[in-house]
């Protein structure tokens, strides 16, 4: 749920013991209809009052409006993955597709709005993996979209920064990614290229088994959050990346 803006409500119908019936409802939490209740106010006060000057720190300015997409590119991760090649010399940026966080709206940024939307104690790691690897990875992707159940369904797109790559969700399992390129270049299936990723994603998620399986891994000691925390602080102002549009998908 990204901008806390939908409450989901779900009723389940039991008759004997079985799922009869399943009714959804959605709720939007627009800030202007709802009350906050005060005695909640104080006690997320008081949990806050030894962190509010790390918190409440201006770490930059945005340009643009910068949101979090789950199914699709998503613009702050592809910001995130810009830093990432930048930082680590690296080809590929790799990060998970997640739902939750806020928009960075044209602006102050403080430290609380990076929270927000890299709330993990992530570490950077950087690997090499294989072209094939590279495709498995971006073909489990669309298996996560869509798989045979829907059940299986986990996570959203992969965010990448610095591969361009075609999905085609009607296509069968394992034969959905086309045209992958880094730069203009086709990836080579057996070419190794420099991944910038997490640990996190190192351990399996969201069943990425490919980007654990990398050569060459170095796990840094620097949390994602504090780094791009770092980078806005240089940079002053950020905007919306130019290279949206790397990824293209058939639904």
């Amino acid at each position: 749920m990204s901008d806390a803006a939908v409450l989901g409500e779900t009723e389940l119908q039991i008759v004997d013991k079985k799922l009869k019936d399943v009714n959804v409802t959605y709720h939007k939490l627009w800030h202007d209809q709802v009350n906050p209740d005060q005695e909640v106010l104080q006690l997320i006060a008081e949990l806050r009052q030894p962190y509010v000057s790390k918190l409440e720190e201006k770490v930059g300015e945005s340009k643009d409006e910068i949101g979090r997409q789950y199914k699709s590119e998503s613009p702050f991760d592809k910001l995130v993955g810009n830093m990432l090649l930048a930082g680590y010399k690296g080809e590929v940026a790799m990060l998970p597709g997640v739902g939750y966080g806020i928009t960075l709206k044209e602006g102050p940024i403080t430290s609380e709005d990076v929270y927000k939307l890299l709330p993990h104690p992530s570490k950077i790691a950087t690997l090499t993996m294989t072209g094939a690897q590279l495709k498995q990875t971006l073909e489990q992707s669309a298996k996560n979209l869509r798989p045979d159940n829907k059940l299986n369904a986990v996570g959203g797109l992969i965010q990448t920064a610095g591969i361009k790559y075609e999905m085609d969700l009607t296509k069968p399992i394992g034969q959905r990614i086309s045209n992958v390129r880094i730069g203009n270049t086709p990836v080579s299936d057996s070419k190794s290229y420099k991944v910038v990723t997490h640990a996190g994603m190192m351990t399996g998620l969201h069943n990425y088994d490919e980007i654990g399986k990398g050569k060459n891994v170095n796990k840094t000691d620097k949390l994602l959050t504090e780094f791009v925390i770092e980078q806005i602080k240089s940079k002053g102002q950020i905007e919306m990346p130019k290279n949206m549009g790397e990824v293209v998908i058939k639904k």
